[in-house]
Order: structure tokens, then sequence, then C-alpha cells
């Protein structure tokens, strides 16, 4: 993998909308760099980091309450059950 960029939205992410992570892939496996983007508010919470590094890797959602990928930030957690690494 290469790198990863963490920078401030440059555009508007939608409604309720606290980050947005693009991922870079060559032949759309091998991943080659992300870019995460987060509002002002996404900026310092914990969980919305490690969920979107968690995209960068090539992780997907999880809805099961208390996950670390769950979509839904306040529903998130802690829980890393059936992660894998790419």
């Amino acid at each position: 993998m290469g790198s990863i960029t963490i920078m401030p939205n440059k555009t508007y992410l939608g409604t309720g909308t606290l980050g947005r992570t693009t991922r870079y892939t060559y032949n759309k496996k091998l991943i080659t760099g992300a870019k995460i983007e987060v509002t002002r508010e996404g900026s310092t919470m914990e969980l919305l980091l490690e969920h979107e590094l968690g995209h960068a890797l090539g992780w997907p959602h999880h809805r099961v309450e208390g996950h670390v990928m769950h979509p839904v930030l306040p529903r998130s957690g802690r829980d890393v059950t059936g992660l894998k690494n790419k």
C-alpha cells in the first residue's frame, strides 16, 4: 500500500456525513493509497477516524451494533470481529 492522506473535506459530504474515504487501487484489487476527508466535527472523533481507516484498508460496512465498521457512528464501537487484512 502507498499512503493514506487525512485532510479536511473540501466539498459538501451530505447531511450527517462526517467523513469519506476514497481508495485508489490497481486492477481493482491492489490498494495503492487512500484519501480520507473529514469534517471539522469529525476530525476529533476517534471512532470516526478508525472507521475511515478501515475503509482505506478495504473493509466494508458491518451492520452489527458496536462494530467499528457500522455505518452509523452512534451505533459503532470497538468490535472488529470478522475483519481481515486485504
